[in-house]
């Protein structure tokens, strides 16, 4: 498609010191070395130097794979694959739909403006919101949980000074 969306800067996995092999730490440690991954093991200090641009509690490690991890961008994502499904021949309805029938012969499709489409085939792409208006034959076993996310506009500088930082999972102490 052209479009760029997956970023390969890293990532980072930190939790307090180990106490023993069933601590975070240690657990993602064991999956990188059953799946071959190279990784880093970083101690407190090495985490500052390295990361300076992150600040974990005292006591903190973390493993570091800098190569085959990173992010990915889900917007950026969805026009790569929109862009694919167009060029081969799909048509791309950005609508909400509030009915979906299968026919004898078709897929019949209703919007929340009123519009209906049909088709041979059709691919819903409604995230987590996947339950909520009745559209697929049973409900998906999805647990929602809460989050806090939040978004922020930085300036140009601060974004390039964060360009490389890796994807992250922190687990502080309880």
């Amino acid at each position: 498609s052209s479009v760029p969306f997956y970023h390969e800067v890293g990532h980072l996995a930190v939790g307090p010191a180990p106490a023993g092999a069933e601590d975070y730490v240690p657990r993602v440690q064991a999956v990188g070395t059953a799946l071959g991954v190279e990784y880093a093991t970083y101690t407190e200090a090495a985490l500052a130097e390295h990361f300076p641009y992150l600040t974990f509690e005292p006591g903190s490690v973390g493993m570091y794979q800098p190569h085959t991890a990173g992010h990915v961008s889900a917007r950026a994502q969805v026009r790569a694959q929109a862009t694919i499904a167009q060029q081969q021949g799909a048509t791309l309805v950005t609508a909400t739909v509030d009915a979906l029938h299968q026919r004898a012969d078709s897929v019949e499709v209703r919007t929340d403006a009123g519009h209906t489409y049909r088709a041979d085939k059709v691919l819903l792409a409604t995230g987590g919101f996947s339950n909520a208006k009745h559209l697929l034959p049973r409900p998906l076993e999805i647990t929602v949980h809460a989050r806090t996310i939040v978004l922020m506009e930085l300036p140009a500088a601060e974004v390039a000074r964060l360009r490389g930082m890796p994807s992250l999972i922190y687990k502080p102490r309880d």
